[in-house]
């Protein structure tokens, strides 16, 4: 065997498991924005789609629906505006099968609308980051803080981060400190509004893949606010 081909059989098995996002917002935007930030000549992104907003418009449709060709390990994805897109409706956000048959992609970012039970994959096999909108809609503050109750009780200690309306996003935050000890860390409150908090907010995203520590804590102390 050459050496460059004993090279690129190490390198592909020797590639790490991509870096989970599950990003919840009623403005669709957010996430294909997101994806091109991260999205570089030597980072790929793979953007699930579980509900519906962007492949639809496409009007391209597989034979195979998203569980088989999860199943048989081959994504018939579709193009849009240069980001990879699964369609995968009603799919729980951090699905771990859909994450290994991304393994090619390093960042499969998960696109959904609103925090609901059922919602998240709360699966020890695929560690994730949460992006969540904190809004005004009926229920969303209940829905939020009661995923980060059931985080903790199920000691997934996955990075939080909250956006949104910044009342609203305290008030999930002091409702938490019942908890602080355990989820110190964890949780932050950030701007995502603008295209430089969107950037800055890519570089913590990669920083936090390469295991460095770019969060600070919210829980017990004043928030972290960043723009």
């Amino acid at each position: 065997m050459q050496a460059d081909q004993a090279a690129g059989l190490r390198s592909k098995h020797s590639r790490p498991r991509p870096q989970v996002v599950s990003l919840f917002s009623v403005q669709a935007s957010l996430a294909t924005r997101l994806s091109r930030v991260l999205q570089t000549p030597s980072c790929r992104v793979l953007l699930i789609d579980h509900a519906g907003r962007h492949s639809l418009a496409t009007k391209t449709q597989s034979i195979f629906g998203w569980e088989q060709q999860v199943a048989r390990l081959r994504l018939q994805t579709i193009s849009v505006d240069g980001i990879d897109i699964l369609h995968a409706p009603g799919a729980q956000a951090g699905d771990a099968a859909i994450v290994q048959a991304g393994k090619d992609y390093d960042y499969v970012l998960f696109d959904g609308q609103n925090v609901q039970p059922g919602t998240v994959a709360l699966d020890h096999r695929t560690k994730q980051m949460l992006i969540i909108e904190v809004s005004a809609l009926p229920d969303a503050v209940c829905n939020v803080y009661a995923l980060l109750k059931t985080l903790h009780e199920n000691k997934l200690k996955w990075r939080v981060i909250l956006w949104g309306d910044p009342a609203l996003c305290e008030r999930v935050v002091s409702a938490l400190h019942y908890f602080k000890r355990a989820s110190s860390g964890l949780v932050e409150i950030v701007d995502v509004e603008a295209d430089a908090h969107l950037t800055s907010l890519a570089a913590r995203i990669s920083a936090a893949e390469k295991g460095a520590s770019p969060f600070h804590p919210n829980i017990g102390g004043e928030s972290a606010q960043h723009g």
